[in-house]
């Protein structure tokens, strides 16, 4: 079972970014996020432990940092079900890339068609695909197609950048 490396698990932390004004340097405070409209803390974590976030809920680097690391243990499955599913091999960066997309979108996507268009191994498909997902609410929006863009060049150049 393949799992995120870690230069792919600071490539989703770079790409989800940190709310301004909700991390002190020493913790991380909740904020409420207006697009999903719930409470979120540290990289976009809305659940700690099973249980929401809350406005109260803080944490610390480490705590984050694990709490992290067990969500993204639910989208490294997604895609290694995928895998067995389907007989793909990905290459580490590939992986990394789809747990990327995973993580923004949601487990119950995983199976879509930027999976159809990775079991094609035809990368213009899958650029097409990635790319095709940059709306919230049905509204294009810069922040998912510059970040789909950053996906893409992982997938098919092994390009993490640079943090």
């Amino acid at each position: 079972m393949k799992t995120i490396s870690d230069k792919g698990f600071k490539f989703i932390q770079a790409n989800e970014g940190v709310a301004k004004g909700s991390f002190d340097g020493q913790k991380f405070k909740s904020y409420f996020d207006k697009i999903g409209n719930k409470w979120t803390i540290a990289w976009g974590l809305t659940y700690i432990n099973g249980k929401p976030v809350t406005k109260d809920t803080v944490l610390t680097i480490n705590e984050a940092n694990i709490a992290f690391r067990h969500h993204l243990s639910s989208n490294e499955k997604a895609i290694n079900d995928l895998m067995v599913r389907d007989s793909i091999v990905l290459t580490q960066n590939e992986f990394d890339a789809l747990v990327d997309f995973v993580y923004n979108i949601g487990n119950g996507h995983a199976d879509c068609d930027v999976w159809k268009a990775v079991k094609t191994h035809d990368f213009s498909k899958i650029e097409q695909a990635f790319l095709a997902h940059n709306k919230v609410g049905g509204k294009y929006n810069q922040g998912l197609a510059n970040r789909r863009k950053k996906e893409v060049a992982l997938f098919t150049q092994a390009k993490y950048g640079s943090y």
